[in-house]
């Protein structure tokens, strides 16, 4: 059967006409424009398409799955026209693939920030503030077009996201450190003309108005005992109107998160959607108190919030102030900016809040402790190295606290007796029959790390090193403390530090752990990588060199601690004896004899390509 776009375009014009909104003539400029004769159907104005729009969308959607892409975009030019502005439908896949497809940037712009503002805030957050401006080509001009094309609607999020980007890209110059009181005033210093000037102003007052009045949507579905009653809500936006903020008026804004049961306690759309006045509080008092209160609503979400579309550097640059310019407690944004790893902030309270900082760190874990630590070493190197002295012995406790969180105390005690060095090598061995693997190893390998590069690598951190090893702990999750790297699971990259792995093994031969303890723990990070295959290579290539040391030094101890392994080791420990040319032929030849038909076959491989056994095979 063939397919026409006449099929389409008549139920297009089917289902315009059933919605009682188009007259007959309306109806032939719609055919008009369908047939390219056309474009006066797309001056027909917005219409209330509400209850047809999913069958519209659905006759777009028929022409892409039909392959007719250029009636489909000009579908998506009508309902956009018609004010149907609607996710990827009305903007479809061919648009944002082929710009030049779509008719205007402002319908690109449109559509897009509607999208952004729909009922979920997933596309609230920087990478997508900075697409909408892509399509913009940074041009404030064609932002403000597409926000005149929505002024019908102006209590939908899309349009405080697209006053946002307009003020962003009209004044980028603008930031925490160079605020503005009086917008009306930067703009006469700014010498803009009259004309302008008062549509900037208009424009503005637009803007704080959506703001405002949409305030109180930021505590969503909170039952009414959770949520600032409905006349300290109109105080608020009271308040905020006259520039009235004060502690009174912040704390009427605080709401009762006291239900820890909740995963979040703001709305997940409007705390984004009313976040996006901290973007241009440096242009208006008014923006800069929207943002302080939302910030008191629940200091410790808004902050992420802000985090997340900190388009002009403020909050991770400069956010070190934070708590002057918003009223924010110190140790409120100092907590927030440990969760959110930034030294910049924290720099900035170590040197102005000393004492309420030292106090933070003492309630931290022990990664968050010393991250905090290091900040302190960077800002005052000489206080810190003080400090880190009389800390050390308080530091050890604490990591091998953590070391031995997941075991019960008797096994607790134990493990802590041979990390402190009253017990040796021997009483780890009693003590790792009783381990439980997944239920008594909580390895801490971020602890580790940060306690290493703080203190050194020191007796401590080797005998955390040889436990794990004895008990079974080695494992992916190692890598980037034993390896000092960030390893890129895309691309695979030879991440291995040789000079760190050899290091290991050397302290757990100052340990005096066993050979076979020694094999077994290299195995246990073989098992870990085996399914990247290039750092797998990389990893037994040096194993090989560090256990044929070994088979050097103790050739009959090896040997027997290769033939006790498993399966894996047993075919390692070939491949290291086959490297090693001084090695009678007979050892190698003889496990010919295991019962393992993948030793066996590894042994054939060796025999294969090694013509100096032919003698002892034959």
């Amino acid at each position: 059967m063939l397919i026409s776009s006449q099929q389409g375009i008549k139920r297009i014009a089917e289902i315009l006409t059933a919605s009682g909104l188009f007259t007959p003539d309306e109806i032939r400029m719609v055919f008009d424009y369908f047939e390219w004769n056309s474009d006066e159907a797309l001056k027909l104005g917005h219409r209330d398409l509400d209850g047809v729009k999913k069958e519209l969308l659905a006759e777009q959607l028929w022409f892409l799955r039909n392959e007719m892409a250029p009636t489909a975009v000009r579908a998506g030019n009508l309902y956009f026209a018609l004010g149907v502005v609607d996710a990827d439908n009305c903007l479809p896949d061919v648009c944002w693939k082929n710009k030049a497809a779509a008719s205007t940037p402002v319908k690109m712009v449109s559509t897009f920030a509607y999208n952004m503002g729909m009922e979920y805030a997933e596309k609230i957050r920087e990478p997508h503030l900075r697409m909408l401006m892509n399509f913009a080509r940074n041009d404030p001009e064609i932002i403000k077009e597409a926000y005149e094309s929505q002024k019908d609607e102006k209590d939908e999020p899309d349009n405080i996201i697209l006053l946002t980007v307009y003020f962003l890209l009209k004044y980028p110059q603008v930031d925490s450190q160079n605020r503005v009181e009086d917008f009306e005033e930067f703009l006469k210093q700014q010498k803009c003309p009259k004309k302008e000037t008062e549509q900037e102003l208009a424009l503005m007052r637009q803007y704080e108005e959506l703001l405002i009045q949409n305030f109180s949507k930021i505590y969503g579905t909170f039952a009414d005992e959770k949520k600032p009653s409905r006349q300290a809500l109109d105080e608020i936006e009271k308040a905020l109107w006259e520039g009235k903020v004060d502690d009174r008026i912040r704390k009427l804004a605080l709401a009762d998160t006291s239900n820890k049961r909740r995963s979040t306690y703001l709305d997940e759309l409007w705390k984004y959607a009313i976040g996006l006045a901290f973007i241009n509080f440096s242009l208006s008092a008014r923006l800069k108190d929207v943002a302080s209160v939302c910030i008191t609503a629940n200091a410790d979400e808004m902050l992420f919030v802000i985090n997340s579309i900190d388009m002009r550097g403020d909050f991770r640059v400069r956010g070190g102030n934070f708590d002057r310019i918003f009223c924010i407690d110190a140790p409120t944004l100092i907590n927030c900016a440990v969760a959110l790893h930034n030294e910049n902030i924290l720099k900035e309270q170590f040197g102005r809040n000393r004492e309420i900082y030292l106090n933070c760190m003492e309630t931290k874990n022990l990664k968050s402790y010393f991250f905090m630590s290091q900040v302190t070493g960077q800002v005052d190197a000489a206080f810190h190295k003080e400090r880190e002295q009389l800390e050390l012995a308080r530091q050890q406790e604490r990591l091998m606290d953590v070391f031995t969180s997941a075991m019960d105390m008797p096994k607790r005690e134990e493990m802590k007796k041979y990390l402190s060095g009253e017990t040796d090598v021997k009483a780890l061995y009693s003590l790792a029959v009783k381990i439980r693997p997944g239920a008594d190893l909580v390895w801490p390998w971020n602890c580790m790390g940060h306690y290493r590069k703080d203190y050194g690598y020191d007796t401590l951190c080797k005998r955390c090193e040889a436990a794990m090893m004895v008990c079974g702990g080695f494992d992916l999750y190692c890598l980037d403390y034993l390896f000092d790297c960030d390893y890129d699971y895309t691309q695979e990259k030879e991440v291995v530090d040789e000079e760190r792995m050899k290091e290991l093994f050397r302290s757990m031969e100052e340990e005096q752990l066993t050979l076979s303890s020694r094999l077994s723990g290299f195995l246990q990070i073989s098992d870990a990588v085996q399914y990247e295959k290039k750092v797998l290579k990389a990893f037994t290539d040096v194993g090989k060199e560090i256990f044929g040391a070994y088979l050097e030094k103790q050739p009959d101890k090896m040997v027997e601690a290769f033939r006790g392994a498993e399966v894996p080791g047993r075919i390692f420990g070939l491949q290291v004896l086959a490297r090693n040319k001084k090695q009678p032929a007979d050892i190698i030849c003889s496990f010919a004899q295991d019962k393992s038909k993948e030793v066996r076959e590894a042994l054939l491989d060796i025999l294969v390509t090694a013509k100096v056994y032919e003698k002892n095979v034959m």
